[in-house]
């Protein structure tokens, strides 16, 4: 989904539900969470706050230049 772009070219990480589309789209950019446990899901959202990185391996999988080649 268009939203996991969206925050991994703001440098946060993303909290989503364990899925195995959700795990190769984000790859170690994601946390992965069952969304009915919602302690387990309040704590991933609190752990990935104040995390920033550099996910640009992650997102060159969906880079314009990759998808026109296609």
């Amino acid at each position: 989904p268009m939203v996991f772009l969206e925050a991994m070219s703001a440098g946060k990480m993303v909290v989503a539900t364990d899925t195995p589309r959700n795990r190769w789209m984000l790859e170690d950019a994601g946390m992965f969470v069952d969304p009915k446990d919602t302690d387990k899901y309040a704590g991933a959202l609190t752990k990935v706050l104040d995390k920033k990185a550099d996910f640009n391996s992650v997102l060159n999988k969906f880079s314009w230049d990759l998808i026109l080649t296609k």
